[in-house]
């Protein structure tokens, strides 16, 4: 008999032990089952390991945001002036604390924040104009002593404010 799953030919085997009133309790037979599909873990990625927040544990680089999600609804809503300069800041640190430089629409921005535990960023600091600022714009700007969540791919950074209910999602900016 042939399985495509050794843990198929293991619980089959199990099962058999003994002369054939003899059974193996169904207890045993999910620890089993556990045990070994923990045991066949190799991807991290797949398996139980906290994923990464970003490969180097810096936010540095320039970055534009792109849309706000609706965490609730999952709802985009993009920029309503696609061919303005749109909001980018400029996110720089030592993976430990950093700085914010950029702009939103209308007005210059500054920061600074610190890199917390478990993919958190609290910002230490956070201003700059605010004259005319669109409303889209103007939800960009990040709150002093607030800590954020962020998760960091190749060419995309996520803000979520904790409790937050909108999620900010910036692109690379080349």
């Amino acid at each position: 008999m042939s399985f495509k799953y050794p843990i198929a030919l293991t619980l089959t085997s199990l099962t058999q032990i003994g002369d054939s009133n003899e059974k193996c309790s169904p207890v045993l037979l999910i620890l089993l089952l556990v045990g070994s599909t923990a045991s066949q873990c190799t991807d991290a990625n797949l398996c139980c390991a906290p994923q990464a927040c970003a490969s180097d544990n810096s936010l540095s680089g320039k970055w534009e945001l792109d849309y706000y999600l609706d965490i609730a609804t999952g709802t985009t809503e993009p920029n309503p002036q696609k061919n303005t300069r749109g909001v980018i800041y400029t996110f720089s640190d030592d993976t430990n604390r950093g700085s914010i430089q950029g702009h939103t629409l209308n007005n210059s921005v500054a920061g600074s924040y610190e890199l917390a535990p478990e993919c958190n960023i609290r910002i230490l600091g956070f201003g700059g104009t605010k004259v005319g600022e669109p409303s889209w714009s103007g939800r960009a700007w990040l709150s002093s002593a607030e800590f954020y969540h962020y998760e960091l791919r190749a060419m995309q950074l996520t803000l979520t404010p904790v409790n937050g209910k909108v999620r900010l999602v910036f692109k690379k900016v080349r």
